[in-house]
């Protein structure tokens, strides 16, 4: 079965990530990077939760939006599935919707949001996943 979409596409993106992936072939895309898996977080799993929310505050600022006009936010994890990502978009007070599909949480996700933005249910939406290791 194919899908296509006339009115769905991504406007902006925003990335987080460590150390290695920063001084890697792809270091030049990342917003932002950390030296210290843990943050300076008691756990690694609230590293990994601010990982999460950092990266929709980069993503609005980036959009020049708050939070107030984003419409749906979906999204997953790896750790815990999807405890990092209901965490992560608790201060945000958007509609959150999370999926468990693990490695493929994020094409889900984007799936899911194409669907809501094409069928005109809502006009802005943020896609997210997260993967953070020690």
């Amino acid at each position: 079965m194919t899908f296509n979409y006339s009115n769905v596409y991504l406007n902006e993106t925003s990335t987080i990530s460590g150390h290695l992936e920063k001084e890697g072939n792809y270091g030049n895309y990342f917003d932002k990077s950390y030296k210290d898996y843990y943050m300076n977080e008691k756990s690694f799993e609230k590293a990994e939760v601010k990982l999460f929310s950092e990266s929709i505050d980069i993503l609005l600022k980036k959009l020049n939006k708050e939070s107030k006009d984003i419409n749906l936010l979906i999204g997953g994890d790896l750790s815990n599935q999807i405890s990092v990502s209901s965490y992560g978009s608790l201060k945000y007070n958007i509609p959150f919707l999370g999926v468990y599909s693990a490695c493929a949480s994020f094409n889900e996700a984007l799936i899911i949001m194409s669907n809501f933005l094409e069928s005109k249910k809502i006009k802005n939406g943020i896609c997210l996943t997260s993967s953070h290791t020690e």
